[in-house]
């Protein structure tokens, strides 16, 4: 429990992945980006290591999911305004 990241930083996988966010007792909580090392990124809401809340996926082609997801999944289309 000691050795769990808490707070703001990046995590690099081995598989090239990287992870850019905030951290709860180890888990993706937050706001944070994950970039996958061959298909694109993902930037928006986690909860528990879960695409939840608004967020989007930009595909390396620059093909666009944007709106609301719920424990990974995506559930509603939703353009918002930053």
């Amino acid at each position: 429990m000691h050795d769990q990241k808490h707070g703001k930083g990046t995590l690099y996988l081995k598989n090239g992945d990287e992870y850019s966010g905030t951290f709860v007792q180890g888990a993706f909580e937050g706001k944070g980006t994950y970039k996958y090392h061959n298909s694109g990124f993902y930037e928006g809401e986690w909860k528990n290591n879960m695409k939840h809340g608004w967020g989007r996926y930009v595909w390396n082609n620059g093909q666009l999911l944007e709106g609301i997801w719920e424990n990974n999944e995506f559930v509603k289309n939703q353009s918002y305004a930053l």
